[in-house]
């Protein structure tokens, strides 16, 4: 009976043992939860590791950004580390909550480009593609889109007509078709268009070209001249933001064709007829006009820019409502102008973890007006000698 005793109280001597050890243990032991964001867009991150420094004990974030540790009192530093962004250390000390903000790696991000429906580093691209941030396009102030875009990316041809709210003539490694046909593809979010003339500068996130004829495996025939891929804005930072860009100019004609005067152009047109039969040569001083018809033909044009936006990011959803105008007269001085107004608004929105639902939309009114596109051909060739106004013409509208 005694041996019996002996026996239960041994027993219960070492249970009551290892409970006053694992109290010990359990008063050492304390949770850590946190939350972890970019630090560019505020956007909390999924799928982060943290891990104890110098152990392989460790979790990840869940999709909200949320995570949950335990921690001995000797664990005092956590690595966060993520696809994209630079690794951060962090000293815990006594804190129970922690917020941490990731910064994303620029090399990292610019070694990977959409390529349709997919994404690939540049080191392993063999067809030839060229990236344009918006930041770059807001640079030069221009009315078009592909105006701002030349001389920016090799390979491709940007010719500007000089007509107000005309869009350029584009050629992508020279010309692969005859006419229309010639024109690249233009995708803007996904979206086929036949030009961009209706998209401000402002509203650009970035602009991807697809140089040759490979990326007909994507798109289809209609990119055998290539492709320009834009890509609008949305919203970058946690909080709303507001921010308005304009600008004003003036539009001057530069390398103006020297003209004939009539003085001129009466001595070659007798060199010219000087063998004719029955020819009789003119006298300058007959004429008492001497028009330089490109310089009544051209004015200093005023061009102005007016952009705002309105974006932000929170609760799992993206933002960006913004409207821009531009007003730009020609540089022909009669009623010859361009005017554009836009609103835009983009919403993208998490649902889940496997459902987002978003609208992406953009409005644009135009009023483009180009009274005479020969003017400047019949400027050339009209000969110097006559008035631009004739007093004897009594039909002629007074000025």
């Amino acid at each position: 009976m005694n041996t019996i005793l002996r026996g239960i109280g041994q027993k219960y001597a070492i249970l009551t043992i290892m409970l006053v050890f694992l109290g010990i243990v359990a008063q050492g032991q304390r949770i850590v939860r946190g939350t972890v964001s970019s630090s560019a867009t505020g956007e909390t991150l999924p799928g982060v590791n943290v891990v104890i420094q110098g152990t392989a004990k460790g979790t990840i974030t869940d999709i909200d950004g949320n995570f949950q540790l335990e921690l001995m009192p000797e664990n005092q530093i956590l690595i966060f580390s993520f696809i994209g962004f630079d690794q951060q250390t962090v000293l815990v000390g006594d804190r129970q909550v922690l917020h941490v903000e990731l910064v994303p790696a620029a090399t990292a991000l610019e070694e990977v480009v959409v390529i349709g429906y997919g994404a690939q580093r540049v080191r392993d691209l063999t067809a030839p593609i060229v990236r344009v941030s918006g930041e770059d396009l807001a640079r030069q102030t221009s009315s078009n889109v592909l105006q701002a875009l030349q001389g920016k990316a090799s390979g491709v041809q940007i010719i500007q007509s000089g007509a107000p709210g005309r869009g350029p003539v584009v050629r992508i490694r020279g010309l692969g078709s005859i006419g229309d046909y010639a024109n690249p593809l233009f995708v803007v979010d996904g979206v086929f268009v036949d030009n961009i003339d209706f998209i401000s500068s402002s509203d650009i996130e970035d602009v991807t070209i697809l140089k040759d004829a490979s990326a007909a495996a994507i798109f289809g025939v209609r990119a055998a001249n290539g492709v320009i891929l834009i890509t609008t804005r949305k919203g970058r930072v946690g909080r709303p933001t507001v921010s308005y860009e304009g600008f004003f100019g003036m539009q001057v004609p530069v390398n103006i064709l020297p003209l004939a005067s009539t003085q001129q152009y009466v001595e070659l047109f007798n060199e010219a007829n000087v063998n004719r039969t029955g020819f009789v040569p003119k006298d300058p001083a007959d004429y008492t006009a001497s028009t330089d018809w490109y310089r009544e033909l051209l004015r200093m044009a005023p061009m102005t820019s007016h952009s705002f936006d309105i974006s932000g990011t929170g609760q799992g959803s993206n933002y960006s409502i913004g409207g821009s105008f531009l007003n730009q007269l020609g540089i022909m001085d009669f009623n010859n102008h361009y005017q554009r107004l836009n609103l835009r608004a983009r919403l993208d929105q998490a649902v889940n973890e496997y459902i987002k639902i978003g609208i992406n939309s953009i409005i644009s009114r135009h009023d483009q007006y180009n009274p005479n596109d020969g003017a400047f051909f019949q400027a050339f060739v009209n000969p110097p000698v006559y008035p631009v106004f004739d007093e004897n013409n009594q039909e002629a509208f007074p000025r």
